[in-house]
């Protein structure tokens, strides 16, 4: 008998929802290759390319760039809100004054 495997038939096999769970988290690797007559319009040519393969539901370039400028901008909020969240947390553990307590004499 194998580690993992049961006697019983009627037991649900737990391997494919982990293999979800790894497929969930899988990296995949993006490739652009472009030429252009400078090395900089090669690079946002290139840069452009892979847009559109992050953003596969987008039909044109604007759309495309408007969707990864979202993107960024919800992602820079998240950030700064968790930075803010932690800001918070770390002054109302150093200051008792904001909890209400004050100092006897």
């Amino acid at each position: 008998l194998l580690k993992g495997s049961s006697l019983n038939d009627d037991e649900p096999d737990n391997s494919a929802s982990k293999r979800q769970k790894v497929d969930e988290f899988m990296k995949h690797t993006l490739e652009s290759k472009a030429t252009g007559v400078t090395k900089r319009e090669s690079k946002h040519k290139a840069s452009a390319k892979l847009l559109t393969l992050l953003f596969p539901e987008c039909s044109s370039l604007v759309e495309v760039k408007a969707a990864a400028e979202a993107a960024r901008e919800c992602y820079a909020a998240t950030k700064a809100m968790t930075s803010q969240t932690k800001r918070a947390k770390l002054s109302d553990k150093a200051s008792p004054e904001r909890r209400g307590l004050t100092a006897v004499e």
